[in-house]
């Protein structure tokens, strides 16, 4: 009867995510810094994986341990949005190298509760266009002055 108590408390404290791994803890603390509502942030699952991200069905020479975590949030808009984030860290003698994650991880993918996904807000924007060069008088312009006449300027 005891131990059946203590499975129980057990069980119910993982879905709790209690018991996360300090990958997992480290991705979470990562992710609650980018949202625009941490208050907001419910883990709705996650998973850690050793993989070699160049030959990922060779599991003999995993280089990286990647944590994926799924939530749900809400965006500036308090519109509810479901997200994936993906921490990648490099392995070091059999462990994850926390403090050191990988910079080119993928890009976040960001689904609202209707199925939509949208690219993650995060992502730098495409640079914008060169503002088209002020119109510079022809010599042929024909300006207005206070008299409400018009005076042809030549420009030589």
């Amino acid at each position: 009867m005891r131990l059946a108590l203590i499975a129980l408390v057990a069980m119910a404290l993982s879905g709790c995510g209690a018991f996360q791994s300090p990958e997992e803890q480290r991705c979470e603390a990562q992710l609650l810094d980018k949202l625009k509502s941490p208050a907001s942030y419910k883990r709705v699952s996650s998973h850690v994986t050793d993989i070699d991200p160049d030959d990922p069905a060779n599991l003999s020479s995993v280089t990286e341990r990647w944590v994926t975590i799924e939530y749900d949030a809400v965006n500036s808009f308090n519109a509810p949005l479901r997200g994936t984030e993906i921490c990648r860290y490099p392995l070091k003698n059999g462990q994850a190298d926390v403090w050191n994650s990988i910079d080119d991880a993928p890009v976040p993918i960001v689904e609202d509760m209707t199925g939509t996904v949208e690219p993650d807000n995060t992502a730098p924007a495409p640079p914008e266009a060169r503002p088209a060069e002020p119109d510079t008088p022809e010599a042929d312009d024909i300006f207005v002055n206070e008299d409400g006449e018009g005076d042809n300027i030549s420009f030589d």
